[in-house]
C-alpha cells in the first residue's frame, strides 16, 4: 500500500501512522499496536476471544492485541493447563490453530493464549549479539508475560502447567521464555527458531522440544546445533529433531505431530 493510501485510512479513522513504529498507530497519545494478521488464527480465529491490554513503553501508553480460548465446559473446581502460542514474521498463529482442533480440545482441555506484536516489534532476541541490535529495544515478549500474569490471576489456571509454543520468530520468542522466565513455564516447544547458546545453562528449568531443517533457509538445523549441543552439555531435558527436507514452512503439520502434544501436556512443574 502507498503512503498516500495509508494518509488516507488515517485520515478517515483519525489515526496518525507513526514512522518509526511500523504496525503501530496513534491517537490522543495512545499508541495501538495493530496485528500483523487479521486472522491469526486462520478460520479459528472467530472461536476466540479478541482482547486488549494496555502497556507503557519508554512513557508512551500503548494497546496490545491478544486473543484468548478458554477450554470446552470446563468444571467448576478444576485448573487447567495454559499455552502461550508465540506468533511468526507473518502474525499468524499456527500452533494455537492445530491446538484448537476438536480432537486436541478434547483431549488435552487448556487455555490458549496468543498475543499480537505488531511488525515493528519481534518477541525477544539474544543479549550481545550485533546482529540483533535493532530490535534490542522491540521486544514484545515481556508485554505477553505481564498479560499471562493477568490470566492467571482472572481464571482457573494451573499453575505448575504453562507452556510456551512458537514457530520462527515464535521459536526465539520460545527459547527466550525457556531462559528468562523459567520459574513461570513447565515446557516449551521451539520450532524453526535459535538462541544464543551462552543462555543454555539458563534454560535448564525447562524441558524443550526443538525441531529445525536442514533445508530451512532462514533457520537452519545446522544454525540451532551449538544450542543444542550447550543444552545437552548442561544436563538439560531437550528433545531434539531434525526435519531434513523441510523448509521454512511454520502451517505445516509435520512440525506439531500429535507425539509432541503428549509430551507437552505431560510437563509439570514440581
Amino acid at each position: 500500500m502507498s503512503v498516500i493510501g495509508l494518509e488516507l485510512i488515517g485520515a478517515v479513522l483519525a489515526f496518525r501512522w507513526d514512522p518509526d513504529n511500523a504496525g503501530v498507530v496513534e491517537k490522543d497519545g495512545v499508541y495501538y499496536e495493530e496485528p500483523r494478521d487479521a486472522l491469526p488464527l486462520d478460520s479459528n480465529t472467530a472461536q476466540f476471544r479478541r482482547e486488549t491490554f494496555e502497556a507503557t513503553h519508554a512513557g508512551r501508553k500503548h494497546i496490545l492485541t491478544y486473543y484468548w480460548r478458554a477450554p470446552e465446559d470446563p468444571a467448576p473446581d478444576r485448573k487447567y493447563p495454559l499455552v502461550m502460542v508465540l506468533h511468526g514474521r507473518p502474525g499468524h498463529a499456527w500452533a494455537a490453530e492445530f491446538l484448537s482442533s476438536p480432537e486436541l480440545r478434547r483431549e488435552f482441555p487448556a487455555f490458549i493464549f496468543a498475543p499480537m506484536a505488531p511488525v515493528s516489534r519481534g518477541w525477544a532476541v539474544p543479549e550481545g549479539d550485533p546482529g540483533y541490535a535493532p530490535w534490542i529495544n522491540k521486544q514484545s515478549l515481556p508485554d505477553a508475560i505481564a498479560i499471562l500474569h493477568q490470566l492467571m490471576e482472572k481464571n482457573p489456571v494451573d499453575p505448575k502447567r504453562i507452556y510456551v509454543v512458537g514457530c520462527s520468530e515464535g521459536g526465539l520468542g520460545a527459547f527466550a521464555a525457556a531462559a528468562r522466565y523459567s520459574e513461570l513455564f513447565a515446557g516449551a516447544t521451539a520450532l524453526s527458531g535459535n538462541w544464543s547458546p551462552a543462555d543454555a545453562a539458563k534454560m535448564t528449568r525447562v524441558p524443550l522440544w526443538i525441531a529445525n531443517s536442514g533445508n530451512d533457509p532462514y533457520m537452519p538445523a545446522s544454525k540451532v546445533q551449538p544450542l543444542v549441543d550447550a543444552l545437552r552439555a548442561h544436563g538439560a531435558n531437550i528433545r531434539y529433531t531434525k526435519l531434513p527436507d523441510l523448509g521454512h514452512d511454520c502451517p505445516n503439520p509435520v512440525l506439531y505431530p500429535h507425539e509432541m502434544w503428549e509430551w507437552l501436556f505431560s510437563q509439570k512443574k514440581p
